[in-house]
């Protein structure tokens, strides 16, 4: 079999089905796509809203006058229950089927059953006292944090995991003590950096590891006392640290700003790839024959189109 063009229906552009695509349609016997990979992800999108929350009222019989803070908007004509309410036994969901009319489109009908039948205000499992928190699971002690997976005392996330009072950050893993960092693993009292892991008591890193006790630093492995990539003695190191005044808005302020120059400076790698093979995407670790997969965390394979 031999790849294929085809013109996406959506937006016109050109995209190519390879062999493979082909054989892994049939296998789970399905047609192939008529949607380039661009447009199949803003489709895919469309039911995931990880920023947005609303105020809309509470669908659930005898609840009629609260109101819920939801991820859909009102306009939406979507009926909304309460998280107890939702996963309670008061409401049958077999009431809200119906038989398919051949004489109307599909997706009509669909639209439709979507109107009728209950949605959670938010999509939240197994969690304790997190308010406001949306595709989350296991959390505890958290507000308004998305899309996060066992966290604790942690807010103002997004794509973040085990984590512990961390706050206004990005794609973390394992952080704790943390301060707007994204992309960041492993580290303890790290605040205000980029791409940088296993680090202790530093801020304003970038594509950093192992590192500790440093500031305005980049590209460093496996260093202490550093102030702008200078080594220095701890006792230098203090007195230089309070000359900055981190603790100060003022200080901060002038921190970022050396920061942009610091990141602009920088070695950049291409690609974040780690333990990967034939991998095409970014932030892909341990996995093998992914092509434009991106943020996967691990033993992936086989995988193409990803997020």
């Amino acid at each position: 079999m031999q790849p294929e063009t085809r013109k996406c229906q959506n937006c016109q552009k050109s995209f190519i089905v390879e062999p493979d695509d082909f054989s892994f349609y049939e296998k789970i016997k399905v047609p192939a796509p008529t949607f380039c990979p661009e447009c199949r992800l803003l489709r895919r999108l469309m039911w995931r809203n990880e920023h947005s929350l609303f105020r809309c009222p509470n669908g659930a019989p005898g609840k009629e006058e609260e109101t819920l803070i939801s991820i859909y908007h009102p306009d939406a004509k979507m009926t909304v229950y309460d998280k107890d309410m939702w996963w309670s036994d008061k409401w049958n969901p077999l009431e809200y089927g119906r038989e398919y009319d051949f004489s109307k489109p599909f997706f009509l009908q669909f639209k439709e059953l979507m109107e009728r039948v209950p949605h959670i205000t938010l999509f939240d499992s197994k969690s304790s006292n997190a308010r406001f928190c949306n595709i989350t699971v296991e959390m505890k002690n958290c507000y308004l944090v998305t899309a996060a997976w066992t966290c604790e005392d942690s807010m103002y996330c997004n794509r973040v995991s085990g984590c512990k009072y961390t706050v206004d950050s990005h794609v973390c893993y394992n952080t704790e003590f943390g301060y707007e960092n994204v992309y960041c693993r492993d580290s303890s009292r790290l605040f205000f950096s980029l791409e940088s892991e296993n680090c202790l008591d530093s801020y304003f890193l970038y594509d950093c590891r192992n590192c500790s006790n440093c500031i305005l630093c980049s590209n460093l492995r496996n260093k202490n006392y550093c102030i702008k990539n200078i080594q220095y003695s701890k006792e230098e190191y203090e007195e230089k640290k309070k000359k900055l005044r981190l603790d100060s808005i003022k200080g901060l302020a002038s921190a970022k700003a050396e920061f942009k120059e610091v990141w602009e400076n920088a070695i950049h790698r291409d690609l974040k790839l780690l333990n990967d093979v034939n991998v095409v995407g970014d932030h892909v670790f341990n996995s093998k024959n992914c092509y434009k997969v991106f943020d996967a965390e691990g033993d992936f394979e086989n995988v193409k189109y990803a997020n």
